[in-house]
């Protein structure tokens, strides 16, 4: 185990570790706020957006001239849902969008996609159980945040276990 450790350190550094760690955090609160009072919390938007931009940049300086490629496609994805927000009418909320506007721009295009398929895939399920509640209604809204973090964790821990298997 302890092998392991030191083999995703080595690949990742401290920093990104430490900075996922901050991020998921901010997740993990922003989830809590979103289940309780249906809303996203700016202040940890704003965070969130801090903690990913510099740990984006440093990686985009030290991490030669790709990783700025894959990051500025992962913003692109997440600006998409900025757009699906304002062309429903926040049927997808801002805050939502915004949170994955900075999660794309932190991810990467290809760790963007992971978090998309596995929040996808657990919304389908939350939607499919509430509909076997028998409690769908035209207006009924789903918190997304909770969805998202564990997407956040499903993408940090295939991270983990592909630089430990390298």
């Amino acid at each position: 185990k302890m092998q392991q450790i030191n083999i995703y350190l080595m690949e990742y550094g401290w920093f990104q570790v430490i900075g996922r760690m901050m991020v998921c955090l901010a997740l993990v609160f922003m989830a809590y706020k979103d289940v309780r009072e249906h809303k996203v919390s700016v202040i940890a938007l704003i965070g969130c957006a801090l903690i990913t931009g510099i740990e984006s940049g440093i990686a985009v300086v030290t991490g030669g001239s790709r990783a700025w490629k894959s990051y500025l496609a992962g913003l692109v994805i997440g600006s998409l849902f900025i757009v699906i927000s304002k062309a429903t009418r926040e049927g997808l909320g801002y805050g939502d969008s915004w949170l994955m506007c900075i999660l794309g721009g932190y991810l990467g295009i290809w760790n963007m996609l992971e978090l998309l398929v596995v929040t996808w895939m657990l919304t389908a399920v939350a939607a499919g159980i509430i509909l076997a509640r028998s409690r769908f209604k035209k207006r009924t809204s789903m918190p997304l945040v909770p969805l998202i973090t564990v997407g956040y964790i499903a993408v940090w821990l295939s991270e983990i276990m592909m630089a430990t298997n390298a």
